[in-house]
């Protein structure tokens, strides 16, 4: 029962998450594949580096897409600090963390029953938030 050592395929490229690779690197997680189709929900990144908070970043993510910009009439937002971006191995891990430290806020756009039953095939996530 020796202890084995966990290697990487010589043909994996190891990618920093960061504000520019996050959309692309999140798209393609679970959590984002299986939104529902209407589900729209927004994404700001913020920081307190002046004292109040500052957006950096505001991103949408729509069943299997990330992209940067702000979503006109979203389900939910959700406002996470960007420090958490670069040690994150994926999107639910981030928001696991942040919530764990106090940098996660939320805010409903719609009834938590109506939103329950769009988001309903997402229940396997509920750990994540």
């Amino acid at each position: 029962f020796g202890s084995k050592k966990a290697s990487v395929p010589s043909n994996t490229v190891m990618v920093q998450l960061n504000k520019d690779t996050f959309p692309l690197i999140i798209q393609s997680q679970g959590l984002i594949q299986d939104m529902p189709k209407s589900g729209v929900i927004s994404l700001k990144l913020y920081n307190y580096n002046s004292g109040q908070k500052v957006i950096e970043e505001s991103y949408i993510l729509t069943k299997g897409i990330v992209k940067k910009g702000e979503a006109k009439n979203p389900d939910i937002t959700i406002q996470v600090a960007s420090k958490y971006i670069a040690d994150a191995g994926d999107i639910c891990s981030l928001i696991k963390k942040a919530r764990a430290n106090g940098d996660l806020g939320y805010e409903l756009h719609s009834s938590k029953a109506g939103l329950l039953l769009k988001y309903s095939g997402m229940m396997k996530y509920k750990k994540c938030f």
